[in-house]
C-alpha cells in the first residue's frame, strides 16, 4: 500500500509541476506541430525520462540525510531561467512553422532531443528534493529501494501523461489554426518563457542579495 501510495503522490505532483511554461512541455508542442505527431510522442517520451533521474536522486539524497547542496540550490535557478530565456527568444525570433505531414527521419532524433531538454533543467533535482522530503516527514515508512523505485516511475509517469496530452493538444491546433496564428501561438509562447527565465532568475537573485 505505501509504494502505491507513493507512486500516485509523485505522479499527481509530476503532472501538477510540468503544467507551468518550461523547457520540455515547450519543446514537445514545437515538435509536435513541426515535425509530427510521431516526433511528439518520442520527445515526449525522451522528455519524460530525466524525471526517473532526478526523482530517484533526490529520494536517496534525502533517505541519506544530505538536505543541502549549496552550489545547485544557488546555481541552479540561473542555469534553469537562461535556459528558459534562451529558448523564449528563439521562439520570438524564428518560430517554428505547422507541418501537415511528419518528417520520419527527423523523428528518430526526437527522443534523444527530449532527453536532452530535460536532462538540461537542474531545477528538477530542487523541485523533487522538496517533494521527497515532505513525503518522508508525512510517511516516515516510505523508505527502501521499492519505495525510491515507486517514487521515480510515480514522477516519469505524471510528467508523459501531460507531455503526451500536449501532443494530442498540438493535434487539434494543427486543424484549427493557419501558419500565421501558429506563428503568433509560438510568440505567445516565446514571450511567456522570457517572462517564466527572468522570473526565474529575479526569484534566485532576492536570497543572495539579502544575505550581502
Amino acid at each position: 500500500m505505501t509504494i502505491l501510495l507513493v507512486f500516485l503522490v509523485a505522479a499527481v505532483a509530476s503532472f501538477i509541476g510540468s503544467l507551468q511554461a518550461g523547457l520540455v512541455n515547450s519543446a514537445v508542442l514545437a515538435t509536435s506541430l513541426s515535425k509530427g505527431e510521431h516526433a511528439g510522442r518520442m520527445t515526449a517520451w525522451g522528455g519524460a525520462l530525466p524525471e526517473l533521474l532526478y526523482a530517484g536522486l533526490a529520494f536517496l539524497l534525502v533517505e541519506r540525510s544530505m538536505d543541502k547542496l549549496p552550489w545547485l540550490t544557488i546555481h541552479a535557478p540561473f542555469i534553469a531561467g537562461f535556459l528558459l530565456v534562451g529558448l523564449g527568444a528563439y521562439f520570438l525570433i524564428r518560430p517554428p512553422l505547422s507541418m501537415s505531414t511528419p518528417e520520419p527521419a527527423a523523428s528518430s532524433a526526437s527522443f534523444g532531443r527530449g532527453v536532452m531538454w530535460g536532462l538540461m533543467n537542474p531545477q528538477l533535482l530542487l523541485f523533487w528534493l522538496g517533494v521527497a522530503a515532505s513525503l518522508r516527514a508525512n510517511l516516515p515508512e516510505a523508505v527502501g529501494s521499492g519505495v525510491m523505485a515507486a517514487f521515480s516511475l510515480g514522477a516519469f509517469a505524471g510528467a508523459l501523461a501531460l507531455l503526451l496530452l500536449l501532443v494530442r493538444f498540438a493535434r487539434t491546433l494543427q486543424h484549427r489554426l493557419n501558419a500565421a496564428r501558429m506563428r503568433r501561438l509560438f510568440r505567445l509562447i516565446g514571450l511567456a518563457l522570457v517572462i517564466a527565465g527572468l522570473w526565474t532568475g529575479m526569484k534566485a537573485v532576492r536570497p543572495i542579495a539579502a544575505g550581502i
